[in-house]
């Protein structure tokens, strides 16, 4: 498909010399001096007095005016391909976060230098009166964690240090959001067909009822979210935007009134592995390859994360969460089957384009919409189609011997 592209890099970066190297490390070490001498200079005016007590359950977004969001989007790259289509991403984004307080911040095309700059200015923010801070970032990207500034590549562990909160005492028990949207690598993707089976605290206080002080970890109520596996590229849809950013925004439009963000990612993680796919023929293989996608999500949340408005009513946690997936007979496989058979007889078709009866059939499955009515239609249509592309009719289909045939409710080569 011409409108589906990846996000790794088109150019490798030179090695960095050692100078840089030696340069890059004193600078970092420069960088984390100030941070301690600023952090120890009014140590007693720089402390989160809204932290959240010992035994909450939620975040309490609710309890916030206010949350941040800074999005570092990279339509132009030095020497990579234009990522034509994050735009819609950029859109999606800035409409389902505001709806819950999130004041969003569009950086657009910028240097490293510039963005170091800009996180920097992010960490010494007074976070105090926010709910939540989270971090989009929209570009090319390589392994080992490598993601791409308008000029050069970096380490996507230079945003997330700047939210350590051993530095930052006023994100104190805030919960603290990095999405990444680019590719993690250029390896092979690999696909698996799935068979199913039919305040101040005043001094004359009680002391029992006043919050205690306690500790956590550094790294605590941090969500990473990977648009893809280690090493795998991402795909994005130059019209519709990536597959990734856009279901997260539907699945939070969908489920934030009922479920907590880990739980919704989960469903974007489902919905991005086994309803995207992208058919395509391999010029060097002339074989047909199924693309997919499998983000993965990191996290130290030690609370639920619910999006919530300032004074919406808090959630009561509860230990049963039902089951997002509806209670269907249909199997999710034999819908895919169908597509994917519907675009194998498309690529015979190329080959064919005198074999009436095979178009007579792609005319009638072009008709099928998603509705549930068509689903035994397009199970009787799946087997004639399988039928007719195995047939002595289609001997001469080069990519016969590659195809997964259905028959019987049961897939074959």
């Amino acid at each position: 498909m011409e409108d589906m592209r990846n996000e790794k890099e088109s150019i490798p970066e030179l090695p960095e010399s050692s100078t840089e190297s030696l340069d890059r490390a004193e600078a970092s070490n420069k960088e984390l001096e100030e941070l301690q001498n600023e952090s120890t200079i009014g140590e007693n005016l720089k402390i989160n007095m809204k932290a959240l007590a010992k035994r909450a359950e939620t975040y309490e977004l609710e309890k916030f005016k206010k949350n941040h969001m800074l999005i570092l989007n990279h339509m132009h790259v030095n020497g990579c391909e234009s990522r034509i289509g994050t735009e819609k991403d950029v859109e999606a984004l800035k409409i389902t976060f505001e709806k819950y307080g999130f004041e969003v911040d569009i950086r657009n095309d910028r240097t490293h230098t510039e963005i170091q700059g800009i996180l920097k200015e992010l960490s010494k923010k007074d976070f105090t009166d926010y709910g939540c801070v989270a971090v989009a970032v929209l570009t090319h990207g390589a392994e080992q964690g490598l993601i791409r500034a308008k000029d050069k590549t970096y380490n996507e562990s230079e945003i997330i240090k700047h939210f350590k909160v051993d530095l930052r005492p006023t994100l104190v028990t805030k919960p603290k959001i990095v999405i990444i949207q680019a590719c993690r690598g250029e390896e092979e993707i690999e696909t698996v067909t799935v068979f199913k089976e039919k305040g101040k605290t005043k001094k004359d206080f009680d002391d029992k009822n006043k919050e205690k002080p306690y500790t956590l970890p550094v790294e605590a109520d941090m969500l990473v979210c990977h648009s893809s596996y280690f090493g795998k590229p991402s795909l994005r849809d130059d019209k519709n935007g990536s597959w990734f950013i856009q279901s997260i925004c539907r699945k939070i439009e969908e489920l934030a009134a009922t479920h907590d963000f880990e739980s919704i990612m989960v469903e974007v993680k489902r919905q991005v592995a086994i309803d995207h796919c992208e058919v395509e023929r391999n010029t060097t293989t002339d074989q047909i390859e199924i693309n997919k996608q499998m983000p993965v999500i990191t996290s130290t949340l030690i609370r639920k994360l619910y999006l919530r408005k300032y004074g919406e009513p808090p959630v009561l946690v509860r230990d049963y969460i039902p089951p997002l997936t509806p209670q269907i007979s249909q199997c999710p496989c034999f819908i895919d089957h169908f597509d994917y058979m519907k675009t194998c007889l498309s690529y015979y078709l190329d080959e064919h384009p005198g074999d009436n009866a095979a178009q007579s059939l792609y005319d009638m499955v072009k008709v099928f919409d998603d509705r549930p009515e068509y689903n035994e239609i397009k199970k009787e249509m799946l087997k004639d189609i399988s039928d007719h592309l195995r047939s002595d009719r289609a001997r001469e289909y080069q990519f016969q011997k590659f195809v997964h045939f259905f028959n019987s409710g049961q897939f074959t080569n």
